[in-house]
């Protein structure tokens, strides 16, 4: 195209710049030399010349075509051709660069990012924000939390179960008590946890928060797990009530802290840290490690989720309180501290979740709470209402006692009052055989007395000075509701002293010696709980033994001795022998009535010592003597009595003894029920155990908690003793399996070793089993975390081989769920299987279901030769679905007893309270002597207790004793939530476990990531600040600041108050105005940054969003510090990738907080997409093409600079730029040639690379190591920061790339629309723009200015109150909306804005507007008119096809270029039409054929056909012109005047031109001519009269006699250079008179101009100087005229451009002219019609009315014609002709 459209213009330079008058000179010189050249005639051949004459005379004679429109078609299609290629290639070059512009951005993709981020973070509610604190508390925090969503990694998309990271506390919270939280699980063992704590003064000790095991009750103190914080101690942890179980141990739970914990200073934040790993608890406050503490055992989760977690304490204040399941590191607390959140944390989006219930959960919880409640109502209710109806049976049973069975003793009766004899003569004790005085026999109440006259005294007591003696009495204690009640029973006393006293105490015992060294005795709790007094049913025998011999006193209670201590001095003065000696029974002494209560006392007596004091036996005796008047069933009983244990009893309400049991705390007197009490006496307590000083054999436990067992197997699992291996097990089971077939030949066949094991798995077996025959089996049930103490076992074992076989084994078991039921039967049954060996599997001890429906317990001996059967079968009673089981086997072995007695051999179990007894002749041999049992097989999921172990077989009583004390405290203990490590499960230190903490991992449910864009980093936070300055811009805002800072100083900072130190020093604190921009080093613990050319601070969104404390500037600090009243500007940038569409986007929201409490918030949304691939050929394709057509371009921009600088000295004054409008096309294709260019240098590398530079950017964001602690915290943000951006720096420049892009887009358009101009009716804009471009740019003007002031005026006015004037660019954006015709809102609510709009309204909208819609279409008329005035054009798509179908003739036919043969035509200004004789003769066609088509092609255009001439001038066809030239010669014959002739006219004309011709040719003649009559007379050819006779034709008139010219040719020399001017001069003058006088010579174009007489002046003197021996050169170019003749030449060149600029004048009145025409015409056809009506009606018009219409319509026209004699010049051309004469 770039060659094509050259080639052209190497043909022609007409558009670009004016040719030289040398070139068009010799370009017409050689065509009309060739056509008057002789020889060329002569050289052609015969039938060449024969059909040429053919041709010229016959055929084509007629057939011509119309000059001046051929010549303006020609030219028209030349530049339509000329304007199309241009218009194609700028179309290519826009539609191209759009092209590149569609592949390296796919605006709908983006387009759809916008759309999904805009509905996600509501971009226009964040940009209507317009406060600061609005702003920075919620838009800043919306964004934050919004972010995390697009985080692939988020916990939001990772679902840890609610056990993951959790976030208990965020804000900073003040406690005046525990509040309740969401629980937290701890899935592993590892967790950590970090709080922001502060205390006040006052504060000791409590939790930072604990997770309780009950709301209330005893156990609502204790912890399942908690982080204690101590003043004096520390921090502690606390845990393992849930799984601790109290037959181990009395703790109830675990402690732990540190020896040497440091201080802690109050009203101060810290952050404090606790790490728990698998066998340490590590402490640490704020960044110091405090040190470890080690654990006794393993830590456990408990089942109280529904409790909540109990939060802080009063006095402290607890901020960022959260949990971490990991163990923390030292590089992770740095960061928590540094920035509130872990590195990692951030990176990912996956903050904490927050721990506060929400939605549907917090429904049902709040729910399940309301039913909980609900159903404690009306349990409680229900329990009341149950408790009363036994109340009231007490009552009525006190009310009518029934009476006592035959033989019962009578009850105590009140002992008398006043002084009581003791007996004074001693009696015999049959059961020791010693001698004893009686003192008070009874049965008696002692009750309380108060006067003296109620005292009980005895006296005459024996005397026993000098003697040891002891006391015996029974006793029954009083009631008693709390935890202790006493009583002094005796107090001895004489005149002188006090001899000895005795007070008796629920759990202590006081024996005083007033003269003793120490005065008294007071052991406490010298004997168990269970032996204490208790209640005022049993009776207890005591004797207290005074040793002479040691001096010690001895305490006995059922004949057991339980207690001594020294008396203090000698026991032989112990008794009183003074006067008045008496014993104060049942109170303290005669005078004081205190200390007394309803106690019972028996045979109370008094043994002196007269052989030595009593033994133990001698006590025992005593004690176990018969008793008639005392109830046998009321004394203490041996544990091992059947009457000590409970039964099967349940009340007239359907209660049992263990309801009577749960209730009695509450309501004692419940057990006052007598048949409750003799049938409940465990339940009640109403049995009391004598005291046993025989010490139990030891208790042995397989483990030291509650543990959660689960089903490894499919039938089970096995747990293993401690010291085998699951590898052991598997050796030895493959070396049995081997033995095994080799001796029997296959698994299948049972063996003696394994009969029994056998027996009890494939005989009426339900329920699983595991196969111990399988190894593959038997190691997929065994767990390894599932392990128990084998030595506790084998002492155990040893134990039970001691003693003779007894033993007792009980457990606690609780299902843990539906897994743990048999599914076909849907209840639970306990399956614990006691295994001596695995290969071959023997156990000695069998729990599960078989025959019985409520399972049963088996029994397996090693020596079971001569038994009926291979075990011993004892049912169970039914377990418990829900809740804990008490499982209890006792077996008892031994047939002999120790004190000789037979025993007969049976095994007993209990389930809960129910016993079953089944008597065997089994006898008890172990598989393994030396453990009863190796391996634990359980079949089912369950929680299990410690398996309790003893060598004797515990009696019924005890059992329930056991149960009753562990039902109540294990069903609040829920057990562990996880089964635990084998690695520590016995509380040592090992370390070993697995990497999950000796847990299952967190299970993770992966979510659905819906969105298409990723978020590649955590948001960023970057800052502008301000720094706060004292100094205001005026004078009095500095005063005031200081007036209200000393203001402050002594009003609020004054004693008792104290402010900071910086307050109250710096004014600028208190109330500051803006400084300088903050530049500080480190503001916030940051570092300075650059971003977006903007220098500031960086930090991470989430560190001021998620959190209000942080550590910066070596303190700690709230986090809204960095965004305060210094902030200047903040932005939020946010980084996403779309993996599917290659895009990353960087989205920036920006507050401008420049006002003081308003917000200016923008969101801009940035792409940087990936190319590659075929998109990256296509790009690179499309770009290298739109560099090739920029060729074109780069020509017409240089092409000038060429010609400038190549010119001629003859060219030097010619300009190539003819108007402003050629400049301007000029300058705007070098800038946009220089903006392509540019654009793709700068584009084309950085698509090309985008697939790395993305690589390379999103790789640097994902793969920073922040869980590397070898990289320090502050080196991993500032990488970070770094890497950002950078990355915003790539994406910024790639933005400023694309802006560039828009300005090349909009000069492409533009010259776009200047590329219109191809064709008259396609150029409407550009041709209207250039019309009125004039009046558009004073308009422009004028509407900037009242813009401008209508917006200074509504700025002052209303801009302190309405946004849409707040600024002069926001009243500039209304008013221009407002031309739309959009005025503000409420705009009448004031009248000053009344006013306001009414003005702009009139001023602006109606004028205004208006006058600028009458520019543009005033001159889009003009345009329009202009195109009707054409008739050589078509419709656009015909002309362009005419355009090309003519070139592709011209290149077929060897038609000579359109643009050259116009100009041609054009000259040949004597000739109206053209034929093929014209055509012919330039010899510029190739053959006589071609000019043929080229007649044919063009004799189709209507416009072409050639006019017909009269004798007054050319005919016409049109109406209006044949009625005007009618009009005419009425007009002159009306008035006597002759209408001119058209060879009168011409004739007339010519001489006018000769004479003026002549006179300037004459001028010219250079000065150097010698001979100076030549000017005269060539004046006097000048002036000479014109001989029409002379020739013939028409234009012979004017030429000159051929005599004349040879005279002037004679007189001068051939190589002068004034003749030769003046022969150009004469020809000029000829060819111009020839020119008027042709036929249509007078209408042609420019015939009065003088731009047509120049041209056919250097026509003829081109001819002329051939004609007169000029050589021609063969390239057709004339020789070098003389330089007189060039400047003659040059000057015509100059008047010739003028002429062209009158020209322009002339067509611009052509309108005004025509439309006075059509004015003329009118009016003459009025006169038509009035002469013809006048005619028809006789009227008296007649022609004088005619020819007085006529007058006044030639009148209106104003001028024209005349009619006197001479002659105006008539248009012979139309009126379509723009340049006629006017």
């Amino acid at each position: 195209m770039a060659a094509i459209i050259m080639g052209v213009n190497k043909g022609r330079k007409a558009g670009l710049k004016q040719e030289s008058y040398k070139e068009r000179r010799d370009d017409i010189g050689e065509h009309v030399s060739e056509h008057n050249d002789p020889t060329a005639k002569g050289t052609e051949e015969p039938v060449a010349r024969f059909q040429r004459f053919i041709r010229e005379n016959v055929l084509y004679k007629r057939k011509r075509l119309h000059r001046v429109n051929l010549a303006e078609r020609l030219h028209f299609e030349s530049a339509t051709t000329l304007g199309l290629l241009r218009f194609f290639n700028q179309l290519m070059v826009f539609a191209l660069f759009v092209a590149a512009l569609s592949f390296s951005s796919d605006q709908e993709v983006k387009r759809g990012i916008l759309t999904t981020l805009d509905n996600e973070f509501d971009f226009e509610g964040i940009s209507d924000v317009a406060r600061r604190d609005q702003f920075v508390s919620e838009s800043m925090a919306g964004i934050s939390e919004k972010s995390k969503e697009f985080f692939i990694l988020s916990n939001k998309y990772f679902d840890d179960q609610g056990i993951g990271s959790t976030q208990l506390i965020r804000d900073i919270t003040t406690f005046s008590g525990p509040k309740l939280s969401t629980p937290v699980q701890l899935a592993v063992l590892e967790f950590s946890f970090t709080a922001w704590v502060k205390v006040v003064p006052q504060f000791v000790e409590g939790y930072i928060l604990r997770k309780r095991l009950v709301p209330d009750g005893p156990a609502s103190g204790l912890a399942c797990w908690g982080w204690y914080l101590s003043m004096n101690a520390g921090p502690q942890f606390h845990y393992g009530c849930h799984d601790f179980f109290q037959s181990a141990t009395t703790d109830r739970q675990i402690s732990v802290g540190l020896s040497t914990p440091g201080s802690l200073a109050a009203d101060q934040f810290h952050m404090l840290t606790m790490v728990v790993d698998q066998s340490k608890v590590h402490f640490y406050r704020n960044t110091d490690y405090l040190g470890a503490v080690d654990l006794p055992r393993p830590v456990t989760d408990c089942f109280n989720d529904g409790e909540g977690l109990l939060v802080g304490e009063s006095g402290m204040d607890l901020s960022l309180v959260r949990f971490h399941p990991r163990a923390l590191t030292m590089s992770s607390i740095e960061e928590l501290f540094a920035g509130g959140s872990l590195l990692s944390d951030i990176s990912t989006g996956s903050q904490p979740s927050d721990a506060e219930p929400e939605g549907l959960k917090s429904t049902e919880r709040a729910l399940a709470s309301s039913i909980g409640s609900v159903n404690d109502a009306v349990s409680s209710r229900q329990a009341s209402s149950e408790i009363n109806q036994v109340l009231k049976t007490i009552t009525e049973e006190r009310a009518s006692p029934p009476p006592p069975p035959p033989g019962t003793p009578a009850e105590p009766v009140d002992a008398p009052l006043g002084n009581i004899n003791a007996s004074s003569i001693a009696s015999t004790d049959a059961a020791t055989g010693k001698d004893y005085y009686s003192l008070a026999f009874g049965p008696w109440r002692l009750s309380p007395t108060s006067e003296a006259a109620d005292h009980r005294s005895l006296v005459n007591l024996p005397n026993a000075e000098g003697q040891g003696f002891t006391m015996s009495w029974w006793y029954r204690h009083m009631p008693c509701s709390k935890s202790t009640c006493g009583v002094f029973l005796f107090v001895l006393r004489d005149d002188t002293r006090t001899c000895y006293g005795v007070w008796l105490e629920t759990v202590a015992l006081w024996f005083e010696n007033a003269l003793g060294t120490p005065s008294f005795q007071y052991p406490q709790n010298f004997v168990d709980q269970k032996f204490q007094l208790n209640d005022d049913f049993n009776w207890r025998h005591m004797a207290l033994v005074f040793d002479e011999t040691t001096d010690i006193v001895k305490f006995y209670m059922d004949g057991k001795f339980v207690v001594d201590g020294p008396w203090g001095s000698a026991v032989t003065g112990a008794d009183c022998n003074g006067p008045n000696k008496f014993m104060a029974l049942g109170r303290y002494g005669p005078f004081d009535y205190t200390y007394g209560a309803d106690v019972d006392i028996y045979d109370f007596r008094q043994y002196i010592h007269t052989s030595g004091p009593l033994t133990d036996a001698d006590i025992l005796a005593i004690a176990t003597a018969p008793t008639p008047e005392l109830d046998a069933s009321k004394k203490c009983l041996s544990i091992d009595s059947l009457l000590m244990a409970d039964s099967s009893y349940q009340d007239t309400f359907g209660h049992d003894c263990e309801w009577f049991f749960k209730n009695k705390k509450d309501f004692p007197s419940l057990c006052t029920l007598s048949d409750a009490a003799r049938e409940c006496p465990v339940a009640c307590g109403s049995r009391q155990q004598c005291v046993s000083t025989e010490p139990d054999p030891p208790m042995f436990v397989s483990w030291d908690r509650i543990r959660r067992i689960e089903s490894v197997g499919s039938n089970g699992t096995i747990c293993l003793a401690g010291a085998l291996t699951p590898e052991k097990v598997k050796a030895d089971c493959e070396a049995w399996t081997a033995q095994h077939v080799a001796a029997n030949g296959n698994l299948g066949v049972v063996a003696a070793d394994f009969e029994a094991w056998a027996d009890s798995v494939l005989n009426s077996r339900r329920g699983r089993r595991v196969n111990m025959t399988s190894c593959e089996e038997l190691m997929a049930s065994i767990d390894p975390e599932c392990t128990f103490d084998q030595k506790a076992v084998e002492d155990f074992t040893a134990a039970v081989n001691a003693n003779g076989g007894d033993w007792t084994i009980a457990f606690w078991i609780r299902p843990t769920g539906e897994e743990s039921k048999i599914h076909e039967l849907g209840n639970f049954y306990p399956h614990v299987q006691f295994l001596g060996k695995l290969s071959p599997p023997q156990h000695n001890l069998a729990v599960g279901l078989w025959a019985n429906p409520n399972g049963e317990v088996r029994v397996f001996s090693a020596c079971d030769e001569g038994t009926r059967d291979i075990y011993e079968n004892v049912e169970l009673k039914e377990a418990s679905n829900e809740e804990w089981t008490f499982v209890s086997i006792v077996r008892r072995n031994r047939v002999v007893s120790d004190d000789g007695t037979p025993l007969l051999r049976d095994t007993t179990t209990m389930t809960n309270f129910g016993k079953t007894r089944e008597g065997s002749d089994l006898e008890e041999c172990f598989y393994d002597s030396d453990a009863m049992f190796s391996f634990l097989e359980i079949n089912y999921p369950v929680l299990l207790s410690p398996i309790m172990m003893t060598a004797r077989a515990v009696p019924v009583a005890e059992l329930q004793q056991e149960y009753y004390r562990m039902a109540h405290d294990l069903h609040v203990r829920m057990g562990p939530a996880q089964r635990v490590s084998s690695s520590n499960q016995d509380g040592d230190d090992d370390d070993d476990g697995d990497e999950n903490g000796g847990r299952a991992p967190i299970a993770v449910e992966k979510r659905d990531f819906v969105h298409t864009s990723v978020i590649m980093a955590p948001p960023i936070l970057f800052v502008t600040r301000n720094k706060p300055s004292a100094r205001c811009p005026f004078q009095y805002s500095t005063e005031f600041a200081r007036l209200q800072h000393d203001r402050m100083r002594n009003l609020k900072c004054a004693a008792p108050y104290a402010c900071s130190p910086g307050l109250v020093d710096g004014s600028e604190l208190l109330l500051s105005c803006d400084g300088a921009a903050e530049d500080e080093a480190n503001v916030f613990g940051l570092e300075p940054v650059t971003l977006s050319y903007q220098t500031g601070y960086a930090d991470f969104l989430y560190t001021v969003t998620d959190g209000q404390i942080a550590f910066r500037d070596g303190r700690i600090r709230e986090t809204r510090e960095l965004v305060d009243s210094n902030t200047d500007s903040v932005k939020v940038v946010l980084v996403f990738f779309s993996p599917e569409l290659g895009i990353t986007s960087l989205l920036t929201i920006a507050a401008d907080f420049s006002q003081a409490l308003s917000a200016d918030v923008s969101v801009l949304l940035q792409h940087f997409e990936i190319l590659e691939g075929a998109e990256l050929t296509s790009y690179v394709v499309v770009c290298w093409l739109v560099l090739l057509l920029l060729v074109v371009t780069l020509y017409e921009v240089a092409h000038p600079l060429y010609f400038s600088l190549r010119k001629t000295e003859g060219e030097k004054e010619q300009k190539f730029f003819r108007s402003r409008v050629d400049v301007f096309k000029w300058v705007l294709d070098a800038l946009l040639t220089v903006m392509i260019v540019c654009y793709v240098a700068m584009k084309l590398p950085l698509r090309s690379g985008s697939a790395s530079e993305t690589t390379d950017a999103v790789g640097a964001l994902t793969n920073i190591e922040w869980n590397n602690n070898q990289i320090q915290l502050g080196d991993k943000t500032r990488r970070f920061l770094r890497n950002v951006t950078d990355f915003v720096g790539v994406i910024e420049y790639e933005e400023w790339i694309d802006k560039g892009g828009n300005f090349v887009l909009g000069f492409s358009l533009v010259k776009l629309i200047l590329c219109t101009s191809m064709h008259p009716r396609f150029a409407l804009v550009e041709k209207t723009i250039r019309n009125a471009f004039d009046d558009l740019w004073h308009t422009g003007w004028l509407i900037v200015l009242l813009q401008c002031c209508f917006g200074a005026i509504a700025t002052w006015r209303f801009g302190p109150y309405r946004d849409d004037f707040a600024t002069l660019g926001a009243s500039m954006q209304t008013q221009f909306m407002m031309t739309f015709g959009e005025f503000p809102d409420n705009w009448g609510e004031s009248t000053d804005m009344q006013v306001y709009t009414v003005f702009y309204f009139l001023l602006v909208f109606v004028l205004v507007q208006n006058f600028l819609l009458a520019v543009i279409v005033e001159a889009f008329i003009e345009v329009r008119e202009e195109n009707l005035l054409l008739q050589t054009e078509q419709e656009l798509l015909q002309d362009i096809v005419s355009s090309i179908r003519a070139h592709v003739k011209a290149m077929r036919y060897g038609w000579p270029s359109p643009y050259r043969l116009g100009r041609l035509i054009d000259m040949w200004r004597a000739k109206y039409s053209v034929g093929f004789l014209e055509l012919e003769r330039t010899r510029l066609f190739r053959s006589q054929e071609g000019i043929v088509k080229f007649l044919e092609h063009y004799r189709k255009y209507p416009f072409l056909e050639p006019a017909k001439f009269s004798r007054l001038g050319r005919e016409t066809t049109n109406q209006s012109e044949s009625l005007a030239q009618e009009i005419e010669m009425r007009v002159a014959k009306s008035v006597g005047c002759k209408v001119q002739t058209l060879k009168e006219f011409a004739a007339e004309n010519i001489l006018l031109g000769q004479q003026q011709l002549r006179r300037k040719a004459a001028a010219k003649l250079d000065a150097s001519v010698s001979d100076q009559p030549l000017q005269p007379a060539l004046l006097a050819h000048t002036t000479a009269p014109v001989d029409p006779d002379r020739d013939g034709t028409p234009g012979g008139a004017a030429r000159l006699h051929e005599e004349d010219v040879e005279r002037l040719l004679d007189s001068i020399g051939p190589n002068d250079a004034a003749p030769r001017a003046a022969e150009a001069e004469i020809g000029a003058v000829e060819n111009a008179s020839a020119i008027l006088a042709a036929p249509g010579g007078s209408a042609s174009r420019a015939s009065s101009g003088e731009f047509q007489r120049t041209q056919s002046m250097r026509s003829l003197t081109a001819q002329s100087s051939v004609v007169h021996g000029s050589e021609q050169p063969a390239g057709g170019v004339v020789g070098q005229a003389p330089s007189s003749m060039l400047r003659v030449w040059e000057k015509v060149d100059r008047l010739e451009r003028r002429t062209v600029a009158l020209e322009t004048r002339v067509d611009a009145r052509a309108a005004s002219l025509e439309s006075k025409m059509d004015l003329l015409l009118r009016s003459f056809k009025g006169v038509t019609l009035h002469v013809q009506r006048s005619q028809q009606h006789g009227g008296g018009g007649g022609p004088s009315a005619a020819l007085a219409a006529g007058s006044s319509a030639e009148a209106a026209v104003g001028g024209g014609r005349r009619f006197s004699g001479q002659r105006a010049p008539l248009p012979a051309d139309s009126l379509h002709s723009a340049s006629a004469q006017p």
